[in-house]
């Protein structure tokens, strides 16, 4: 029991890295009117892909690299770590772009009513447009973390999450003068990536993870295909196709139903 809350309590901090980086940015945005709010938004809006696709994946990975690891069968947990890499960013990558496309419009027709004006839909947007770039490394973060996890490693994610909260508030304060609230997300973004960087030297060092050819290939293909995506979502917008909720989500489906099935029979054919 003293090992379990031990860890318990270690694992809070590392676990909590995005959660604590939020809270610290939302205390230097304060100084700004209404910059509260936009954020808040924000982080609702990134968090939506981040639970159904980030969150669960590393949850499931938990327990089967526990047991690979357990049994030193380092080639199982590389296979895991790249399934679950490939099988998260065909799903991250589209919700990334999408989010940066259609930020003013899913803010203008869901929020935009009673108090909430344009002026606070553009605010919001432009954090999300920024904010959504953390996506992949968020997700991704969660199979370097969960490998440490696995491994009884409790305390190089927590110190990894200190850099990167130290660098984050370094950004908040420093460009805060010039860029407002959207400092807050440009540093979540750079702490973000900086910490993914830590945990896969961390990894790499004992061997816990190796990044195969063809995850790279499944990757790059899904890129492409996203930004394809990205680009019909652009001209949709730009041409006035989406003025209004229904044709939101019509143009949402339509693109999604372009972009699944090649990912989908990609990343089963590719090689």
């Amino acid at each position: 029991m003293k090992t379990l809350f031990k860890r318990i309590g270690i694992g809070f901090v590392g676990t909590g890295f995005y959660q604590i980086n939020i809270i610290m940015g939302a205390l230097i945005a304060s100084m700004q009117s209404g910059a509260i709010s936009y954020l808040y938004y924000t982080d609702r809006m990134v968090q939506l892909p981040f639970a159904m696709v980030g969150l669960a994946a590393g949850t499931v990975l938990l327990t089967s690299l526990s047991d690979a690891i357990k049994t030193k069968n380092l080639a199982r947990v590389h296979t895991q770590q790249n399934a679950v890499i490939s099988g998260t960013m065909i799903w991250i990558l589209p919700s990334m772009v999408g989010l940066f496309v259609l930020a003013v419009p899913i803010m203008q027709f869901v929020f935009e009513r009673g108090a909430w004006t344009h002026a606070a839909t553009l605010a919001t947007a432009a954090a999300i447009m920024i904010q959504c770039w953390a996506l992949p490394a968020m997700s991704i973060g969660q199979i370097y973390e969960k490998t440490l996890y696995s491994a009884q490693d409790m305390k190089t994610p927590v110190k990894m999450s200190i850099i990167s909260l130290v660098v984050s508030a370094i950004i908040y304060v420093s460009l805060f003068r010039w860029l407002g609230y959207l400092a807050v997300p440009v540093g979540l973004v750079v702490g973000t990536y900086l910490r993914n960087v830590l945990l896969i030297s961390a990894c790499s060092r004992r061997g816990l993870f190796r990044l195969t050819g063809t995850t790279l290939r499944k990757c790059a293909m899904f890129i492409t295909l996203s930004f394809v995506m990205g680009a019909g979502l652009w001209i949709a917008k730009d041409t006035g196709v989406i003025n209004s909720l229904f044709a939101l989500v019509a143009t949402i489906g339509i693109s999604a139903a372009f972009y699944m099935p090649i990912a989908m029979l990609a990343n089963k054919k590719m090689r």
